[in-house]
């Protein structure tokens, strides 16, 4: 039950994010904003931004249900990426590929080890995503160019509980 609420909501929600940033969904293209939404290069969006002292900037476009992404939890999620001047990059509703990284454990971009904390299953966040918490200077591949801002859309579709570390195994002592 819980999840056709989700769906439902999401549907009731999806016409203001229609008619606020000009798509269908949160993962499509960015389109020129209407009067009073927050904007980046040629992206909107119908909430606030907030900005947090290291640059990183996010909006919940989509709050999500359960319990909050923590430090150690693995999550897995779909996202879009675009440059900030709107070039889209990729995203893994194409290929129905999750991303899955373990948070705080930075073994991927500080923006998203850092933007998605707090969200929760089925919520969508825009990121803002400042080169020094991204690729920084050195760009990825000639999709990403060095210094480049990143625009993702991330959708997180589950988180497990807290993993440990992996650390050395203690020997048992006699």
């Amino acid at each position: 039950m819980g999840k056709r609420r989700l769906i439902a909501s999401a549907a009731l929600l999806a016409p203001s994010l229609v008619s606020a940033c000009g798509s269908q969904a949160p993962h499509l293209s960015p389109s020129p904003c209407a009067s009073g939404t927050s904007s980046i290069s040629n992206f909107c969006v119908a909430v606030p931004l907030r900005k947090l002292p290291d640059g990183l900037e996010y909006a919940d476009l989509v709050v999500g249900t359960g319990p909050p992404v923590a430090l150690g939890q693995p999550v897995q999620f779909h996202f879009t990426l675009w440059l900030a001047n709107g070039t889209r990059i990729s995203s893994t509703y194409e290929t129905s590929a999750l991303a899955t990284f373990v948070v705080g454990e930075e073994k991927t971009i500080k923006g998203w080890d850092e933007g998605v904390r707090g969200m929760r299953v089925g919520g969508v966040r825009r990121l803002i995503v400042p080169p020094a918490l991204a690729f920084d200077g050195s760009g990825v591949n000639p999709n990403i160019p060095p210094n480049a801002t990143l625009v993702y859309n991330i959708q997180v579709v589950s988180v497990a509980s807290a993993s440990v570390s992996a650390g050395p195994v203690p020997t048992p002592t006699p």
